[in-house]
Protein backbone atom coordinates (compact mmCIF):
# COMPACT_ATOMS: atom_id res chain seq x y z
CA UNK A 1 0.00 0.00 0.00
CA UNK A 2 1.67 3.68 -1.10
CA UNK A 3 2.72 5.23 2.20
CA UNK A 4 0.69 8.42 2.62
CA UNK A 5 0.49 11.31 5.92
CA UNK A 6 -3.43 9.82 6.45
CA UNK A 7 -3.36 8.55 9.85
CA UNK A 8 -5.66 8.47 13.40
CA UNK A 9 -5.12 7.16 16.97
CA UNK A 10 -6.95 4.77 18.05
CA UNK A 11 -9.67 4.37 20.56
CA UNK A 12 -12.77 3.12 19.54
CA UNK A 13 -14.58 0.98 21.84
CA UNK A 14 -14.22 -2.29 20.04
CA UNK A 15 -11.66 -5.18 19.94
CA UNK A 16 -9.45 -3.84 17.73
CA UNK A 17 -9.92 -0.04 18.66
CA UNK A 18 -11.41 1.14 15.17
CA UNK A 19 -8.23 -0.29 13.37
CA UNK A 20 -10.57 -1.97 10.70
CA UNK A 21 -12.42 1.21 9.98
CA UNK A 22 -8.87 2.75 9.33
CA UNK A 23 -7.78 0.13 7.02
CA UNK A 24 -11.13 0.60 5.17
CA UNK A 25 -10.16 4.58 4.84
CA UNK A 26 -6.59 3.56 3.38
CA UNK A 27 -5.13 4.67 6.88
CA UNK A 28 -0.85 4.83 6.68
CA UNK A 29 -0.55 5.53 10.37
CA UNK A 30 -1.86 4.54 13.40
CA UNK A 31 -0.84 5.86 16.87
CA UNK A 32 -1.17 3.58 20.11
CA UNK A 33 -0.03 4.20 23.87
CA UNK A 34 1.61 1.93 25.80
CA UNK A 35 1.78 1.83 28.93
CA UNK A 36 5.60 1.02 30.80
CA UNK A 37 3.39 0.76 34.58
CA UNK A 38 1.32 -2.17 33.46
CA UNK A 39 4.57 -4.29 31.93
CA UNK A 40 6.87 -3.10 34.57
CA UNK A 41 4.92 -2.81 37.92
CA UNK A 42 8.41 -3.85 39.63
CA UNK A 43 11.63 -3.32 38.44
CA UNK A 44 13.16 -6.06 36.48
CA UNK A 45 9.83 -8.05 36.08
CA UNK A 46 7.95 -7.96 32.59
CA UNK A 47 4.22 -8.78 32.43
CA UNK A 48 3.90 -8.50 28.20
CA UNK A 49 0.77 -10.82 28.80
CA UNK A 50 -1.38 -7.62 29.44
CA UNK A 51 -0.77 -6.33 26.01
CA UNK A 52 -1.79 -9.00 24.06
CA UNK A 53 -5.16 -7.50 22.25
CA UNK A 54 -2.18 -3.94 21.96
CA UNK A 55 -0.16 -6.65 19.97
CA UNK A 56 -2.76 -8.17 18.28
CA UNK A 57 -3.48 -4.83 16.54
CA UNK A 58 0.35 -4.14 16.46
CA UNK A 59 0.22 -7.49 13.95
CA UNK A 60 -2.79 -6.79 11.97
CA UNK A 61 -1.59 -3.35 11.59
CA UNK A 62 2.23 -4.47 9.96
CA UNK A 63 0.56 -7.35 7.85
CA UNK A 64 -1.62 -4.50 5.87
CA UNK A 65 1.83 -2.20 5.69
CA UNK A 66 0.22 0.43 7.79
CA UNK A 67 3.16 2.74 9.87
CA UNK A 68 2.73 1.87 14.19
CA UNK A 69 3.95 5.06 15.86
CA UNK A 70 4.12 3.64 19.58
CA UNK A 71 4.36 6.17 22.65
CA UNK A 72 4.81 5.86 25.98
CA UNK A 73 2.03 6.25 28.42
CA UNK A 74 2.67 6.16 32.04
CA UNK A 75 6.06 5.84 34.41
CA UNK A 76 5.61 3.40 36.78
CA UNK A 77 5.55 4.23 40.74
CA UNK A 78 9.40 2.99 41.61
CA UNK A 79 10.57 4.90 38.56
CA UNK A 80 9.57 8.43 38.94
CA UNK A 81 11.07 11.46 39.52
CA UNK A 82 11.26 12.89 43.24
CA UNK A 83 7.83 15.37 43.55
CA UNK A 84 6.28 13.83 40.62
CA UNK A 85 2.87 11.72 40.72
CA UNK A 86 3.32 10.66 36.85
CA UNK A 87 5.68 10.85 33.64
CA UNK A 88 9.24 11.78 34.57
CA UNK A 89 11.51 9.32 35.25
CA UNK A 90 14.23 9.74 38.00
CA UNK A 91 17.78 9.95 37.02
CA UNK A 92 19.05 7.24 39.06
CA UNK A 93 16.32 5.13 37.49
CA UNK A 94 17.91 6.01 33.64
CA UNK A 95 19.28 2.65 33.39
CA UNK A 96 15.78 1.36 34.19
CA UNK A 97 14.30 2.95 32.17
CA UNK A 98 17.11 2.07 29.20
CA UNK A 99 16.86 -2.01 29.74
CA UNK A 100 13.37 -1.69 29.32
CA UNK A 101 13.14 0.11 26.20
CA UNK A 102 16.03 -2.49 25.13
CA UNK A 103 13.33 -4.62 25.63
CA UNK A 104 10.70 -3.05 23.79
CA UNK A 105 11.82 -2.13 21.00
CA UNK A 106 14.05 -5.45 20.79
CA UNK A 107 10.48 -7.02 20.81
CA UNK A 108 9.06 -4.49 18.46
CA UNK A 109 10.67 -3.87 16.22
CA UNK A 110 11.35 -7.42 14.64
CA UNK A 111 8.60 -9.82 13.09
CA UNK A 112 5.50 -9.81 13.38
CA UNK A 113 5.47 -6.37 14.71
CA UNK A 114 7.94 -4.45 12.72
CA UNK A 115 7.44 -1.12 14.34
CA UNK A 116 9.03 1.79 13.75
CA UNK A 117 8.81 4.82 15.29
CA UNK A 118 8.97 5.29 19.38
CA UNK A 119 7.47 8.35 20.89
CA UNK A 120 9.16 8.86 24.54
CA UNK A 121 5.83 10.10 25.95
CA UNK A 122 2.87 12.70 25.15
CA UNK A 123 2.25 16.24 26.01
CA UNK A 124 5.52 15.98 28.25
CA UNK A 125 5.74 19.89 29.14
CA UNK A 126 2.73 19.25 31.10
CA UNK A 127 2.30 19.41 34.57
CA UNK A 128 0.57 17.00 36.66
CA UNK A 129 -1.26 14.95 34.16
CA UNK A 130 -0.40 14.01 30.71
CA UNK A 131 3.19 13.69 29.23
CA UNK A 132 3.59 14.94 33.34
CA UNK A 133 7.15 15.85 32.83
CA UNK A 134 6.86 19.82 33.22
CA UNK A 135 8.55 21.36 36.16
CA UNK A 136 7.28 24.47 37.46
CA UNK A 137 10.16 25.24 39.40
CA UNK A 138 11.89 25.70 36.12
CA UNK A 139 10.67 29.48 35.24
CA UNK A 140 12.26 29.17 31.92
CA UNK A 141 11.61 26.09 30.29
CA UNK A 142 9.79 24.05 32.34
CA UNK A 143 11.73 21.10 32.63
CA UNK A 144 12.92 20.88 28.95
CA UNK A 145 16.40 20.38 29.95
CA UNK A 146 15.59 17.51 32.05
CA UNK A 147 13.78 15.34 29.42
CA UNK A 148 16.47 16.39 27.13
CA UNK A 149 18.82 14.44 29.82
CA UNK A 150 16.60 11.37 29.27
CA UNK A 151 17.03 11.75 25.54
CA UNK A 152 20.35 11.64 25.77
CA UNK A 153 20.17 8.00 27.42
CA UNK A 154 17.70 7.13 25.37
CA UNK A 155 18.14 7.48 21.85
CA UNK A 156 21.70 5.65 21.42
CA UNK A 157 19.74 2.58 23.79
CA UNK A 158 17.13 2.99 21.36
CA UNK A 159 19.44 2.52 18.12
CA UNK A 160 21.42 -0.36 19.75
CA UNK A 161 18.50 -2.03 20.07
CA UNK A 162 16.74 -1.40 15.83
CA UNK A 163 19.54 0.76 14.18
CA UNK A 164 16.12 1.68 12.08
CA UNK A 165 13.82 2.76 14.95
CA UNK A 166 12.91 6.29 14.56
CA UNK A 167 12.99 7.90 17.68
CA UNK A 168 10.19 10.93 18.36
CA UNK A 169 10.40 14.04 20.25
CA UNK A 170 7.38 13.55 22.50
CA UNK A 171 4.48 14.99 21.06
CA UNK A 172 4.56 18.53 21.97
CA UNK A 173 1.60 20.41 22.93
CA UNK A 174 2.44 23.61 22.30
CA UNK A 175 -0.57 25.18 23.94
CA UNK A 176 0.85 28.78 23.13
CA UNK A 177 3.07 30.72 20.94
CA UNK A 178 5.74 31.64 23.21
CA UNK A 179 6.32 35.37 21.70
CA UNK A 180 2.67 36.17 22.31
CA UNK A 181 1.82 34.39 25.04
CA UNK A 182 0.35 36.07 28.42
CA UNK A 183 -0.42 33.44 30.13
CA UNK A 184 3.04 32.68 32.06
CA UNK A 185 2.73 28.69 32.65
CA UNK A 186 1.79 28.04 29.06
CA UNK A 187 4.60 30.25 27.94
CA UNK A 188 7.33 28.61 29.46
CA UNK A 189 5.78 25.09 28.95
CA UNK A 190 5.94 26.11 25.24
CA UNK A 191 9.77 26.23 25.60
CA UNK A 192 10.02 22.90 26.58
CA UNK A 193 11.71 22.17 23.32
CA UNK A 194 14.11 24.88 23.70
CA UNK A 195 15.40 23.82 27.15
CA UNK A 196 16.05 19.96 25.56
CA UNK A 197 18.28 21.87 22.65
CA UNK A 198 19.91 23.89 25.11
CA UNK A 199 20.84 21.13 26.60
CA UNK A 200 22.20 19.46 23.87
CA UNK A 201 19.76 17.22 23.01
CA UNK A 202 19.55 18.29 19.26
CA UNK A 203 21.54 14.91 18.33
CA UNK A 204 19.03 12.63 19.88
CA UNK A 205 16.01 12.54 18.40
CA UNK A 206 14.93 11.86 14.50
CA UNK A 207 11.68 13.71 14.62
CA UNK A 208 9.62 15.88 16.48
CA UNK A 209 5.75 15.05 17.26
CA UNK A 210 3.21 17.43 17.94
CA UNK A 211 -0.04 17.85 18.51
CA UNK A 212 -2.55 20.72 16.86
CA UNK A 213 -5.79 21.43 17.51
CA UNK A 214 -8.02 24.59 16.65
CA UNK A 215 -11.87 25.40 17.93
CA UNK A 216 -14.99 25.64 16.37
CA UNK A 217 -16.87 28.64 16.73
CA UNK A 218 -20.09 27.44 16.27
CA UNK A 219 -20.54 28.35 12.26
CA UNK A 220 -20.06 26.11 9.09
CA UNK A 221 -16.69 26.07 8.07
CA UNK A 222 -15.20 28.47 10.67
CA UNK A 223 -12.36 27.51 13.49
CA UNK A 224 -9.66 29.44 15.59
CA UNK A 225 -6.85 28.92 17.62
CA UNK A 226 -6.23 32.34 20.01
CA UNK A 227 -2.61 30.85 21.26
CA UNK A 228 -1.19 30.72 17.86
CA UNK A 229 -3.39 34.01 16.17
CA UNK A 230 -4.71 30.93 13.61
CA UNK A 231 -7.64 31.25 11.95
CA UNK A 232 -9.81 29.54 9.27
CA UNK A 233 -9.69 32.72 6.74
CA UNK A 234 -6.15 33.51 7.78
CA UNK A 235 -3.70 31.21 8.50
CA UNK A 236 -5.44 28.06 8.02
CA UNK A 237 -5.36 25.21 10.34
CA UNK A 238 -3.32 25.93 13.51
CA UNK A 239 -0.36 22.90 12.71
CA UNK A 240 1.15 25.45 9.86
CA UNK A 241 1.77 28.21 12.58
CA UNK A 242 3.23 25.15 14.80
CA UNK A 243 5.44 23.72 11.96
CA UNK A 244 7.10 27.09 11.25
CA UNK A 245 7.70 27.90 15.00
CA UNK A 246 9.27 24.46 15.18
CA UNK A 247 11.93 24.71 11.94
CA UNK A 248 12.91 28.32 12.84
CA UNK A 249 13.21 27.04 16.53
CA UNK A 250 15.36 24.24 14.85
CA UNK A 251 17.35 26.30 13.15
CA UNK A 252 18.21 28.61 15.97
CA UNK A 253 19.49 25.73 17.59
CA UNK A 254 21.28 24.48 14.33
CA UNK A 255 19.69 21.35 14.19
CA UNK A 256 18.69 20.21 10.90
CA UNK A 257 17.52 16.74 8.99
CA UNK A 258 14.46 16.41 11.47
CA UNK A 259 10.88 15.74 9.89
CA UNK A 260 7.94 16.60 11.38
CA UNK A 261 4.86 14.61 12.77
CA UNK A 262 1.12 16.07 13.77
CA UNK A 263 0.33 13.39 15.91
CA UNK A 264 -2.84 14.61 17.35
CA UNK A 265 -5.13 16.36 14.67
CA UNK A 266 -8.83 18.04 15.44
CA UNK A 267 -11.13 20.30 15.74
CA UNK A 268 -12.55 20.63 19.36
CA UNK A 269 -15.99 21.54 19.98
CA UNK A 270 -17.23 22.70 23.49
CA UNK A 271 -15.81 20.76 26.82
CA UNK A 272 -17.84 17.69 25.96
CA UNK A 273 -17.92 17.64 22.52
CA UNK A 274 -22.06 16.98 23.67
CA UNK A 275 -23.07 20.38 23.75
CA UNK A 276 -25.79 21.50 21.79
CA UNK A 277 -23.46 23.53 19.00
CA UNK A 278 -21.71 20.77 18.61
CA UNK A 279 -24.32 17.75 17.72
CA UNK A 280 -25.00 19.72 14.28
CA UNK A 281 -25.36 19.64 10.62
CA UNK A 282 -22.84 22.15 10.71
CA UNK A 283 -20.61 21.11 13.01
CA UNK A 284 -20.31 18.06 10.94
CA UNK A 285 -19.48 19.67 7.93
CA UNK A 286 -16.91 21.37 9.66
CA UNK A 287 -15.22 18.68 11.14
CA UNK A 288 -15.67 17.36 7.73
CA UNK A 289 -14.36 20.54 6.22
CA UNK A 290 -11.43 20.69 8.05
CA UNK A 291 -10.54 17.19 7.54
CA UNK A 292 -9.92 17.97 3.78
CA UNK A 293 -7.83 21.37 4.48
CA UNK A 294 -5.68 20.08 7.14
CA UNK A 295 -4.64 16.97 5.12
CA UNK A 296 -4.31 18.84 2.05
CA UNK A 297 -1.98 21.28 4.11
CA UNK A 298 -0.22 18.56 5.51
CA UNK A 299 1.08 17.27 2.31
CA UNK A 300 1.88 21.17 1.10
CA UNK A 301 3.57 21.60 4.43
CA UNK A 302 5.63 18.48 3.94
CA UNK A 303 4.48 16.60 7.39
CA UNK A 304 5.87 12.86 7.63
CA UNK A 305 2.29 12.03 9.22
CA UNK A 306 -0.96 13.82 10.08
CA UNK A 307 -2.99 12.00 12.67
CA UNK A 308 -6.65 12.49 13.41
CA UNK A 309 -7.67 12.86 17.08
CA UNK A 310 -9.34 10.53 17.00
CA UNK A 311 -11.41 7.50 15.82
CA UNK A 312 -13.56 7.56 18.94
CA UNK A 313 -13.74 11.21 19.20
CA UNK A 314 -12.73 13.73 21.95
CA UNK A 315 -14.47 17.04 22.42
CA UNK A 316 -16.66 16.10 19.42
CA UNK A 317 -13.81 14.66 17.23
CA UNK A 318 -15.55 11.37 16.36
CA UNK A 319 -14.72 10.12 13.01
CA UNK A 320 -17.09 6.97 13.76
CA UNK A 321 -20.90 7.24 15.71
CA UNK A 322 -21.68 5.55 19.18
CA UNK A 323 -22.61 2.25 17.00
CA UNK A 324 -19.24 2.57 15.11
CA UNK A 325 -20.64 3.30 11.91
CA UNK A 326 -19.09 6.37 9.48
CA UNK A 327 -19.72 9.94 10.20
CA UNK A 328 -19.44 12.67 7.65
CA UNK A 329 -15.84 13.14 8.63
CA UNK A 330 -14.85 9.73 8.21
CA UNK A 331 -16.19 10.02 4.93
CA UNK A 332 -14.24 13.26 4.26
CA UNK A 333 -11.39 11.53 5.19
CA UNK A 334 -11.95 8.43 3.09
CA UNK A 335 -12.13 10.91 0.42
CA UNK A 336 -9.44 12.84 0.63
CA UNK A 337 -7.14 9.62 1.24
CA UNK A 338 -8.13 8.58 -2.03
CA UNK A 339 -7.99 11.73 -4.34
CA UNK A 340 -4.69 12.94 -2.14
CA UNK A 341 -2.52 10.28 -0.40
CA UNK A 342 -0.15 10.13 -3.54
CA UNK A 343 -0.65 13.69 -4.56
CA UNK A 344 2.35 16.18 -5.47
CA UNK A 345 1.86 19.57 -4.43
CA UNK A 346 2.14 21.48 -6.94
CA UNK A 347 1.02 25.45 -6.21
CA UNK A 348 -0.95 27.42 -4.35
CA UNK A 349 -4.42 28.48 -6.13
CA UNK A 350 -4.31 31.95 -5.15
CA UNK A 351 -6.18 33.99 -8.34
CA UNK A 352 -9.37 33.62 -7.22
CA UNK A 353 -11.00 36.51 -4.96
CA UNK A 354 -12.13 35.21 -1.50
CA UNK A 355 -10.46 31.52 -2.46
CA UNK A 356 -8.05 29.72 -0.89
CA UNK A 357 -6.98 26.13 -2.65
CA UNK A 358 -3.64 23.97 -3.90
CA UNK A 359 -2.69 22.17 -6.81
CA UNK A 360 -1.82 18.49 -6.85
CA UNK A 361 -0.67 16.26 -9.53
CA UNK A 362 -1.89 12.61 -8.92
CA UNK A 363 -1.41 9.49 -11.90
CA UNK A 364 -1.22 11.87 -14.39
CA UNK A 365 -4.23 14.44 -13.13
CA UNK A 366 -3.83 17.30 -12.14
CA UNK A 367 -6.15 17.86 -9.02
CA UNK A 368 -7.19 21.39 -7.55
CA UNK A 369 -8.91 21.55 -3.97
CA UNK A 370 -10.56 24.95 -3.43
CA UNK A 371 -12.89 26.81 -1.00
CA UNK A 372 -14.26 30.04 0.27
CA UNK A 373 -12.31 31.92 3.29
CA UNK A 374 -15.09 34.23 3.08
CA UNK A 375 -17.76 34.29 5.55
CA UNK A 376 -20.42 36.24 3.24
CA UNK A 377 -20.99 35.85 -0.40
CA UNK A 378 -20.82 32.19 -0.66
CA UNK A 379 -20.69 30.13 -3.13
CA UNK A 380 -18.74 31.71 -5.59
CA UNK A 381 -18.44 31.44 -9.00
CA UNK A 382 -14.88 30.74 -10.49
CA UNK A 383 -13.97 30.32 -13.93
CA UNK A 384 -12.07 27.16 -14.76
CA UNK A 385 -10.53 27.88 -18.18
CA UNK A 386 -11.50 24.92 -19.39
CA UNK A 387 -13.64 21.74 -19.16
CA UNK A 388 -12.54 19.47 -15.79
CA UNK A 389 -12.13 15.77 -16.01
CA UNK A 390 -14.27 15.20 -13.26
CA UNK A 391 -15.45 17.17 -9.75
CA UNK A 392 -16.25 15.91 -6.72
CA UNK A 393 -17.70 17.43 -3.29
CA UNK A 394 -16.04 16.90 -0.01
CA UNK A 395 -16.91 13.40 0.73
CA UNK A 396 -16.23 12.11 -3.37
CA UNK A 397 -19.88 12.92 -4.61
CA UNK A 398 -19.54 13.39 -8.30
CA UNK A 399 -20.29 17.10 -9.39
CA UNK A 400 -21.63 17.93 -12.35
CA UNK A 401 -18.81 18.86 -14.65
CA UNK A 402 -18.63 22.78 -16.49
CA UNK A 403 -16.22 25.22 -16.81
CA UNK A 404 -17.23 27.73 -14.14
CA UNK A 405 -17.76 26.19 -10.47
CA UNK A 406 -19.43 27.34 -7.26
CA UNK A 407 -17.07 27.33 -4.91
CA UNK A 408 -18.52 27.51 -0.33
CA UNK A 409 -16.97 26.98 2.75
CA UNK A 410 -17.24 23.67 2.28
CA UNK A 411 -13.93 22.02 0.12
CA UNK A 412 -14.25 20.98 -3.29
CA UNK A 413 -11.95 18.73 -6.05
CA UNK A 414 -11.13 19.63 -9.64
CA UNK A 415 -9.80 16.75 -11.76
CA UNK A 416 -7.96 17.62 -15.26
CA UNK A 417 -7.04 15.47 -17.43
CA UNK A 418 -3.04 15.29 -18.41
Amino acid sequence: MPQTIFGAFLDAPTSDNGLAQMMSADASWIHLPFSWSAVEPQAGVRNWAVVSSFEKILRTATSNQINIIIYIQDTPGWALKAGYTCGAVAQNKFPDLGRFLTDLVTRYSAPPFNVKYYELWSEPEVSGFLGCWGDPSDLTYYGGGYYGEMLKMAYPVIKAASPSAQVLFAGLLLDCNPAICNDDVKKRSSRFLDGALLNGAGNFFDGVSFHAYDIYQLALGQYYNPGWNAAWNTTGPVFLAKTAYLRQLLAQYHVSGKYLMNTELAVLCGRTGLEAPCVTDDHQKTLATYIVQGYAAGIVDGLRANVWYSVGGWRGSALLDGSQKPLPAYTAFKNARTRLGTATYVRSITEFTGIHGYEFTNAGHRIWVLWSVTAAGNPHTVSLGSLPWAVYDLYGNSISQSTSLNVGLEPVFVEFGS
